[in-house]
């Protein structure tokens, strides 16, 4: 604030003598301050940036199906919600369509040629592909031990109706191995990433030949190969999506965390892993060239049927891990480290973060005759949906009893996923939501 000096108030404040009076002052003049020296350049400045999420398995078990037939809309004979798989993953549309760029494993074949029909042997109608466009996805992997479930003409009804759409990028598998196992080039808000996918497993491995439809079997030295040919064709990030682990187990296998190393050293930015239908840890990764890698060694089931008969507080916690799920966030940001020729200019993975999410499955109103209800939902929103309708008061004994052992349920399901992935990775929680108190070092080791 301007503030002026002392005579020149005593010029303003003296009586005036109409004899000797000097001429009045000017008007005083409002400050202009004189620009001072320009700020130091910033040693780190952010020069571009996308927004990412990914999700884990989307499985097409009997139950999910009819799930979304139990909630199609229809009008005029025509379907308002793709055959009701939109209603599947309603509550998560908000996160996902917010990123700038949204992957999940698709595990079935989209086939409606497809004649097998039995246990674990999946298939899905193009309505799928529909709802999983319109939630926002962008990039699926196809590189899965289901691929194969419809044959290899399933892979190839899969690959023509993703490309009949032409919304989505299908990545792990293609027309040819070569395209397969290349990947995608994808720019986003002028950055190029490159998206990768492979597995470690395949239930039929049917690829023929090279020049054919192929899916991605899981090699480290042909991923590094073809890491450094992504690189060289002007990848600013390389993203690898693995359909790899140890099913139902919380601890990645010694062989995985292996594998792991040598691809972030190997020039791979960050691992998105799926297959293993539990959440599984995340490590953080410095390399020798300066690079931060992050590997999601497990992202658990979007959505399925797994644990459906799971009953919280009859059941042990350890056998509800397969409804649990992650949606992971983050930033890819093209930053400018140091100053004038001696900048270094490097994309970077920024503010991380795991989004719990949790399938909620009514398979006990079912054996009372009700429709099918499966839904993937984010933990935090059922948390807060749980409360306020407690705190509006419940009609009724029973659904005060049902309102706070679910609402209990969801509790320790926050505590049992940020004992596996850090509860530093977990969104921050709303004031009138406390943190719930840790759980008994013996809950953790349950997972």
């Amino acid at each position: 604030m301007f503030h002026p000096t002392i005579p020149f108030l005593a010029a303003i404040l003296a009586p005036i003598s109409c004899e000797h009076s000097p001429p009045p002052p000017c008007a005083p003049v409002a400050c202009i301050e004189e620009p001072g020296p320009e700020p130091p350049d910033p040693w780190v400045k952010e020069l571009a940036s996308a927004t990412v999420i990914a999700a884990g398995d989307i499985l097409m078990h009997g139950p999910v199906v009819a799930s979304a037939r139990a909630a199609d809309e229809i009008v005029d004979g025509v379907s308002t919600n793709h055959g009701g798989y939109d209603a599947l993953f309603s509550s998560i549309r908000a996160p996902i369509q917010g990123a700038d760029l949204a992957f999940v494993n698709l595990e079935t074949p989209i086939s409606p040629s497809g004649t097998q029909r039995r246990s674990m042997i999946f298939n899905a109608e193009p309505a799928l592909l529909d709802a999983v466009v319109a939630t926002g996805f962008d990039v699926v992997s196809l590189a899965n031990n289901h691929i194969y479930d419809q044959g290899r003409r399933g892979l190839i009804e899969t690959l023509d109706a993703i490309e009949a759409r032409g919304e989505l990028i299908p990545v792990g598998a293609a027309q040819s191995c070569d395209e397969a196992e290349g990947g995608k080039m994808i720019e986003v808000n002028g950055l190029k990433i490159a998206w990768l996918a492979a597995s470690e497993l395949f239930n039929n491995y049917l690829n023929a030949d090279r020049g054919e439809a192929c899916a991605f079997l899981m090699d480290v030295d042909q991923l590094l190969i073809r890491v450094q040919a992504a690189k060289e064709a002007g990848a600013e990030v390389v993203v690898l999506s693995l359909h790899w682990g140890d099913e139902y187990e919380i601890e990645p296998a010694p062989r995985h965390t292996r594998a792991a190393h040598r691809l972030i050293e190997g020039g791979v930015d960050l691992i998105l892993g799926h297959h293993a239908h539990v959440v599984q840890p995340v490590e953080i990764i410095p390399t020798p060239d300066g690079r931060i890698g992050v590997v999601v060694y497990g992202m658990g089931n979007l959505i399925s049927n797994q644990s459906a008969w799971y009953v919280p507080g009859l059941h042990d916690p350890s056998d509800g891990n397969p409804r649990d799920g992650l949606m992971v966030s983050l930033r890819l940001v093209r930053r400018r480290h140091g100053r004038a020729e001696r900048a270094v200019i490097r994309t970077e993975i920024s503010d991380l973060q795991v989004i719990p999410t949790w399938t909620l499955n009514n398979q006990l109103e079912r054996r009372r005759g009700a429709d099918p209800q499966i839904r993937v939902v984010p933990l935090l929103t059922r948390i807060n949906d749980l409360q306020a309708q407690l705190d509006l008061g419940a009609s009724s004994d029973a659904t005060i009893v049902s309102l706070s052992r679910e609402l209990d349920e969801m509790e320790r399901r926050w505590r049992i996923v940020g004992g596996i992935v850090g509860a530093h990775l977990l969104p921050e929680r709303p004031p009138e939501l406390p943190a719930p108190a840790a759980p008994p070092a013996e809950e953790l080791d349950e997972g």
